[in-house]
């Protein structure tokens, strides 16, 4: 097994590529295509969401749980995926079967119909992409490659041929392409892991319940995190989708960062439980409650006090009414990255998909509420309020549960370090922020440099344990190079 330091930075650079191709092209994209195309773009995408949900039916979670416990194994491996693989089959096709009804049967989604075709073939090509297989034998420098290689070519397609609001459709072919275009090699790839050749005797009925334990957890999930675009489209239009999804898209990048962490650990920490390594279980826990704090803490706050720069610099000035949502979903990104170790870290390696379920669908009744009664009222604003609270029921759930696991992985003392440290990175911003007349660039920069510099040194001053072992490990890094040459 490659080591899981090894793991987080190359699914660290995958993590941050994420963030940087977004910030790249969605200042250009979201000022050629204007707010209501967008807003139309999102609704689409946001509507073939829960398609792709049942064709998924909880595999991108469930299988690498399933192929990391037998991936010693090439045989039982190459069953399982079998056995996945077919699964996957058959729900895409009942999946496009249901779209295609959906065309025909809903006005609005008949309107849309080509963006609905285009973004279609997310899922299709989703079935040979198995990209569970590869966190389960732990490629991610393979799935760095390939994803970033797409992304890359993806950005280049869409400067190219994407320059008024009538090239949207270009876009959508665009970002299926650099999303899911890779997926066509790993079928090729994924033969260096598993054998295909008919086994028979195969079992898929022991894959469905837990299977569909995910799927109700991702039909939650997605109920609070595509639902509002999708209510916000029916009710409000076009423009309100297109400023919450400028909101919505700062904080999704950022949380991608921060949640890489846990799609690192999750196939380590279900190795570790199938082997009742448990000591090396908490261990795992703690690190990664100690490096999510460190951080999701001081981000969160910078761009609550930064909502309005930042999202006039991203997005362009038309654009400014997504400062305040983006202010109220910025609290999700701590949320996220918290519920991330009680459900994907714990509940998921320890069989709890149950009960990992049961939190989302609270979250998801708590949001269907709450976005019935402010998005009618307050548009994008309603949709943020509803979010967080969603996601704050499910986090509180998925405490109750893994209240006996996270006594041991919450590190009280470096909590508190990282709190004293943003405290003051803020006051930073503050006095800086006062003294500043300049470009909404530079401002950022500088307000950035300096809240990021005093976080930073405040937590080596500290000595914060998983500030100095970063550090000490860029370092062996380099100092390796050097001897090298």
């Amino acid at each position: 097994m490659k080591s899981i330091k090894y793991n987080a930075i190359v699914n660290g650079i995958l993590s941050v590529a994420n963030i940087i191709f977004p910030l790249i092209t969605f200042p250009y994209i979201s000022r050629v295509l204007g707010v209501e195309v967008n807003g139309k773009l999102n609704f689409a995408s946001a509507s073939l969401t829960y398609f792709s949900l049942f064709a998924t039916l909880g595999l991108s979670t469930y299988g690498v749980k399933a192929c990391a416990r037998v991936r010693e194994d090439r045989t039982k491996l190459s069953k399982t995926v079998h056995e996945l693989l077919l699964i996957n089959a058959v729900t895409t096709t009942i999946a496009c079967i249901a779209l295609i009804i959906a065309i025909f049967v809903v006005p609005r989604y008949h309107q849309e119909w080509k963006l609905l075709f285009i973004y279609s073939w997310n899922m299709i090509l989703n079935v040979v992409g198995m990209n569970w297989l590869y966190s389960a034998v732990e490629q991610y420098d393979y799935i760095t490659k390939r994803s970033i290689a797409f992304k890359l070519l993806g950005v280049v397609l869409m400067f190219l041929f994407v320059h008024s609001p009538a090239d949207c459709y270009k876009y959508a072919v665009i970002t299926v392409f650099a999303n899911v275009g890779g997926n066509i090699l790993n079928i090729i790839y994924s033969r260096n892991f598993i054998t295909y050749k008919w086994y028979g005797n195969y079992n898929c009925k022991h894959h469905i319940i837990p299977t569909l334990a995910m799927f109700a957890t991702y039909l939650a999930v997605n109920v609070y995190s595509s639902l509002d675009s999708v209510m916000l489209g029916f009710i409000c239009g076009d423009f309100q989708v297109g400023i919450y999804s400028a909101a919505v898209k700062i904080r999704t990048v950022l949380t991608t960062l921060i949640t890489s962490v846990g799609t690192v650990l999750l196939p380590r920490l279900s190795f570790y439980i199938a082997n009742e390594s448990w000591d090396e279980f908490k261990r795992l826990l703690k690190k990664s409650y100690c490096t999510i704090i460190m951080m999701a803490v001081p981000m969160m706050v910078y761009f609550i006090l930064a909502a309005k720069p930042s999202i006039i610099f991203l997005s362009g000035a038309e654009y400014t009414e997504a400062a305040k949502p983006m202010r109220i979903l910025m609290p999700i990104m701590l949320i996220t990255s918290l519920s991330n170790i009680t459900g994907m870290q714990i509940l998921i390696p320890t069989s709890g998909e149950w009960k990992f379920a049961v939190s989302v669908t609270c979250g998801a009744i708590v949001d269907m509420i709450l976005n019935a009664i402010f998005i009618p009222k307050m548009g994008a604003n309603g949709a943020a309020i509803g979010t967080l609270f969603a996601e704050l029921t499910q986090f509180c759930v998925q405490i109750f549960f893994t209240r006996n696991y996270i006594r041991g992985a919450i590190s009280v003392r470096g909590t508190a370090q990282v709190v004293i440290a943003t405290t003051l990175g803020a006051l930073g911003y503050y006095g800086v922020s006062l003294m500043l007349h300049v470009s909404v660039f530079t401002t950022l920069f500088v307000t950035a440099s300096v809240f990021f510099c005093i976080y930073a040194v405040v937590l080596l001053a500290f000595r914060y344990e998983m500030l100095v072992e970063l550090l000490g490990l860029v370092c062996d890094i380099i100092l390796k190079k050097l001897k090298r040459k």
